[in-house]
């Protein structure tokens, strides 16, 4: 709905390897084995967080959120997932508009709304690579179907694929359905 009432255009993408780009905050060591040749019986240190740790979801998220503060982006206090950024931008008559750019994040998914949100997550990739093909408009965020869709009324807005049960002869069917989250605004910028 933020993206629709301000004409923002919303896009996705997955970190690659996420935890892995955070330091490790623990002192792991373990014996080499085998499958590193002449290294096999030496100690290594790892430096990485790696999966299965159990700081590593720590580890990231601190990193992300470092990552996120350096980019002047701040935390919100109800949803800490949630990043946001005061931003400006010149219209098409020379107006200027004053904005919050949003970064939904959670673990390795992103959804970013942005007046430009290709830029955004270039620099972003700098820190966090992402991978190239996971990059553009969502089509799933955090297990949910979402698509941009038109009202019958010309609005177009966000939706969501939810699960709806409905009952035919005493027995449960289940579907799927769109539900759309609607505004009053008419949005005339559409980036698909």
């Amino acid at each position: 709905m933020l993206a629709a009432l301000n004409l923002l255009e919303v896009m996705a993408a997955d970190i690659i390897n996420a935890y892995i780009t955070a330091p490790c905050k623990e002192k792991i060591w373990t014996t080499l084995t085998s499958e590193f040749g002449n290294n096999k019986g030496k100690k290594a240190i790892t430096v990485k967080a790696l999966y299965g740790l159990k700081s590593a979801d720590q580890a990231f998220r601190k990193h992300l959120a470092d990552c996120m503060c350096s980019l002047d982006y701040k935390s919100c206090l109800a949803d800490p997932d949630l990043w946001y950024k005061a931003w400006t931008w010149k219209g098409n008559h020379g107006n200027i508009k004053s904005y919050h750019s949003y970064m939904l994040v959670y673990v390795n998914d992103i959804l970013c709304i942005h007046e430009d949100p290709d830029s955004v997550l270039k620099v972003l990739n700098k820190y966090f690579p992402l991978k190239p093909d996971s990059v553009g408009a969502p089509d799933i965020y955090l297990g949910a179907k979402i698509k941009l869709m038109q009202l019958e009324n010309g609005v177009w807005a966000w939706g969501h694929q939810s699960v709806s049960v409905r009952k035919r002869g005493g027995q449960e069917l289940l579907g799927l359905c769109f539900c759309a989250f609607t505004t009053t605004v008419q949005v005339t910028k559409v980036v698909t």
